[in-house]
């Protein structure tokens, strides 16, 4: 596998577990890794430190991944977002800005395909 750089991804999950493991993981795979467990707690890093990708739970307390995609976009962030959840976006309006998604659980190697694809 060939990383160009060393892109950084915005893991945003309010699971613990899930979020130690992909960070893990990615790390491991020469990502920069940002995390946050929720919509409010995402925006404020991601406005500390833009990211070249956004890995994004849906269903999370504070705010939920609709509601941090709608912010996100209305302060012009383009950063391509792969929604990684077992729910589907609630607001089908929404759709059109995210490029890919993965239903919970899902594999490694499906995730791994699916970053790079992205960010190609």
């Amino acid at each position: 596998m060939v990383i160009k750089g060393k892109p950084t991804i915005l893991l945003v999950d309010d699971e613990d577990l899930i979020l130690e493991l992909l960070e893990a993981f990615l790390q491991e795979l020469g990502f920069n890794i940002l995390t946050a467990r929720n919509g409010r707690e995402a925006l404020d890093r991601f406005a500390e430190t833009p990211s070249d990708l956004i890995l994004l739970d849906l269903n999370m307390p504070v705010m939920n991944g609709d509601q941090f995609i709608r912010e996100l976009r209305s302060k012009g962030a383009t950063t391509p977002i792969l929604v990684v959840s077992g729910h589907e976006i609630a607001d089908k309006s929404l759709e059109a800005e995210v490029v890919q998604s993965l239903r919970k659980p899902f594999s490694y190697s499906a995730l791994v395909s699916s970053i790079l694809e992205v960010l190609d």
